[in-house]
């Protein structure tokens, strides 16, 4: 399986400046800092953190991906290293315009109209004129973007210096970095609040509905089902903007907020708006989270992409530390009854869950044929067997295709409503002390 890091960062001065031709400019940039000064507003840019400015050979201007974050506060995406070049993008965005560019590509793709990033004097694509990767650092060409997002960028040659200044646009001088206001971009404030509430590796979500029906609150481990990848993916899953004027909740019955356990900070959103209410210790401000992606989990919005994190919390919720009591009864009885619990769970969802279903049954057999290295080492010591189970179900919603996975077909029998779905699982139970356990099923031992 190809691995593929998502790294997400914010970004800003992406600048392709049209510098003259250097005289024995090498292939590969040569330059640094002590060459090259940037200011913006005429306020120069400390690069001794983040790295040096550089030159290509055909002598246009690169910075590094984090000049972004730290000076402009556009909202930026580097999705990372990918097996496949080709993969590897970084995005840029503001309120209004949006940039695409691939590693290693001479064109962009500007609020989805294809561009050239830079010319020759002929006419023709300047090769290598695309971002590029140093090392660890991702360079990215200077003049284009930051024109394409309005700016300003004027050049002169000055004892043996190359001097570049940057004059901002009149809509993006409150974000920007001049003088001694330093901004902090949408897309970094949405993340230092998400590192705030994952901080103690345990999370609180709390679902508000219609009427106070269902939902409520559950508190998971971060390790919990795909928590971390919620947590860790929501900064690049969406294009953070700030909001212009004041805010007000959307006129919604229905919000999920994510937050620490004792509150300090936390993430409000509501099921068809883009505003977020974020706070932060005794701070409390709003973000816009713009549509990035849609895909079979979730729509593309922040509420879906976060109760997808709130219904595994949820379901486990319902599903409680089952344990069957212990009475004298055979195994068909306890696997029934532990399986009935289980599965019966989904029809308690919350409506609009990824699990929530208007019908359940459950046919249950024992397995005679299970090997010793199917059961977890606690499960010899004891009492034990194996189980087999089919699951009849009706999805609630079919807006979702969670409960499509694994082995689930289409149900040919008569003795459920239409639409009912069917998947075959199976798992081990133990004797414990506090009665009969299962630590898990799936489609095979």
């Amino acid at each position: 399986m190809k691995r593929r890091i998502v790294l997400v960062a914010l970004i800003a001065t992406v600048i392709l400046l049209g510098l003259p031709q250097l005289a024995g400019a090498a292939s590969n940039p040569v330059t640094d800092d002590h060459h090259i000064v940037i200011t913006i507003e005429g306020d120069p840019v400390d690069f001794s953190v983040i790295g040096p400015p550089v030159l290509s050979a055909e002598g246009r201007c690169f910075v590094p991906f984090r000049f972004m974050s730290k000076y402009l506060a556009y909202n930026g995406y580097n999705p990372g290293y990918s097996d496949e070049e080709a993969l590897s993008k970084v995005w840029l965005n503001d309120q209004w315009t949006e940039i695409e560019m691939r590693l290693n590509s001479s064109t962009a793709v500007v609020n989805g109209d294809e561009v050239v990033i830079d010319r020759t004097a002929a006419g023709k694509p300047v090769p290598d004129s695309g971002p590029y990767t140093d090392g660890e650092r991702v360079y990215v060409p200077l003049r284009f973007i930051c024109e394409a997002f309005g700016e300003g960028v004027e050049y002169e040659k000055s004892g043996g210096s190359h001097r570049i200044n940057i004059a901002i646009a009149a809509e993006h001088r409150s974000t920007v970095s001049i003088g001694d206001h330093v901004p902090i971009g949408a897309a970094q404030r949405a993340k230092e609040v998400m590192d705030s509430i994952v901080a103690d590796e345990t999370v609180a979500l709390d679902l508000a509905t219609m009427a106070g029906k269902d939902g409520g609150r559950y508190l998971v481990p971060l390790d919990y089902g795909n928590g971390y990848n919620r947590a860790f993916n929501f900064e690049g899953s969406f294009k953070w903007s700030y909001p212009q004027g004041d805010c007000l909740p959307p006129e919604s019955e229905n919000s999920l907020v994510v937050e620490s356990p004792d509150g300090a900070a936390s993430i409000r959103c509501w099921p068809g708006s883009d505003l977020t209410q974020c706070r932060l210790a005794d701070e409390t401000f709003w973000l816009v989270a713009g549509e990035r992606d849609a895909d079979a989990v979730f729509d593309g919005t922040i509420f879906s992409y976060l109760r997808f994190w709130y219904d595994e919390a949820e379901i486990k919720g319902l599903r409680g530390d089952l344990v069957i009591p212990d009475q004298g009864q055979g195994y068909q009885e306890i696997a029934q009854a532990w399986v009935d619990a289980y599965e019966g769970a989904m029809l308690r969802a919350t409506p609009g869950s990824k699990y929530a279903c208007t019908f359940v049954n459950n046919t249950v057999s024992i397995n005679e044929e299970s090997l010793a290295a199917w059961y977890p080492a606690q499960a010899l010591a004891t009492d034990h067997f194996y189980f087999n189970y089919k699951t009849i179900f009706v999805r609630e919603n079919e807006e979702t295709t969670w409960l499509l996975v694994g082995n689930t077909a289409e149900y040919k029998g008569d003795d459920a409503p239409e639409g009912a779905l069917v998947y075959s699982r199976m798992g081990p139970i133990y004797r414990s002390e506090e009665g009969w356990r299962c630590d898990g099923v799936g489609t095979g031992p």
